[in-house]
């Protein structure tokens, strides 16, 4: 579902982020923990100093990695996730 609705409401969003032409498309496994790191992890108890998608993208890769999901997420992976769930996008820089 949020690559189907980046796919359709942010068509210049791709693995990497934000792009003139849309090049790398999103990781479904990576997406996934992503979702999964806004809806279940410690996001709500993470003390990081300047929150953006780029600093969650690395708390949620230590997050997906110690749980065995995919160890790597790209910033464009992580911000599908974020734009999917309206609160944890408009807390995003």
């Amino acid at each position: 579902m949020a690559i189907d609705d980046a796919a359709e409401h942010h068509k210049n969003l791709d693995r990497n982020g934000w792009a003139r032409v849309r090049m790398q498309p999103l990781d479904l496994e990576c997406v996934a923990t992503a979702i999964m790191f806004i809806a279940v992890g410690p996001v709500k108890h993470m003390k990081i100093p300047r929150w953006s998608s780029y600093s969650a993208k690395h708390a949620a890769e230590r997050w997906g990695r110690n749980l065995g999901f995919a160890p790597y997420i790209a910033n464009g992976d992580f911000l599908a996730a974020a734009l999917s769930n309206g609160r944890c996008a408009s807390a995003l820089r």
